[in-house]
């Protein structure tokens, strides 16, 4: 169990308007002024670096928020096993997502936009991570505020959210769900493929 007097939050991504890099300041500045003790680290870099940066200055963030550029794999995955809180802020062109993977398997607890591809696959909202509706800023903060306040949930849920990786989402599961797939579609009789070449 992670007992530390800072909630350590994470935000990973490149730094691209669909990814939403300004939300995770805002959630820090709305925990700032609510007088929480954290910390927030934002991971990645990209066009949008400058703005995040102003609005870190604007909001005097300095203390609470490290902008910390791009990072290898394997250092992200540092940054993962240290954090509490997992912030997913992309809209709806975001695919799958597979960081939310990486930081489940962490043992984070996620706050993610319902949008996002591997959402309604991975998270059940209040058991192994939280959902907030696409656009409701205010909704992503109070929920993270929730993980801030009440450390006992925030780290049930991110037990929970590494037992769903670990057993429900690992490699073997992922080649058993295959398997009955192409079992479905195979006696369906609904093949993808025609069964006749070209020109028969």
């Amino acid at each position: 169990m992670r007992e530390k007097v800072k909630a350590e939050i994470l935000w990973v991504a490149r730094l691209i308007p669909l990814k939403h890099p300004e939300l995770p300041v805002e959630t820090a500045k709305y925990l700032k002024d609510k007088g929480y003790q954290f910390h927030l680290n934002i991971v990645g870099g990209g066009v949008c670096e400058s703005m995040v940066a102003e609005l870190i200055e604007r909001y005097g963030l300095q203390e609470w928020v490290s902008l910390c550029g791009i990072k290898k794999p394997e250092e992200v995955r540092e940054y993962m096993e240290k954090a509490d809180i997992f912030l997913m802020t992309s809209d709806r062109n975001e695919g799958w997502g597979a960081v939310i993977n990486e930081a489940m398997n962490s043992g984070c607890a996620v706050v993610a936009n319902h949008m996002i591809g591997s959402v309604p696959f991975l998270l059940q909202h209040g058991k192994n991570g939280l959902i907030y509706k696409d656009g409701r800023r205010q909704e992503l903060f109070e929920l993270t505020e929730k993980l801030v306040r009440d450390r006992d949930y925030c780290h049930m849920l991110g037990r929970n959210a590494y037992r769903t990786i670990a057993e429900e989402w690992n490699a073997e599961k992922a080649a058993e769900r295959l398997c009955e797939l192409c079992d479905r579609v195979f006696y369906s009789g609904k093949h993808p493929v025609p069964e006749t070449g070209p020109g028969s």
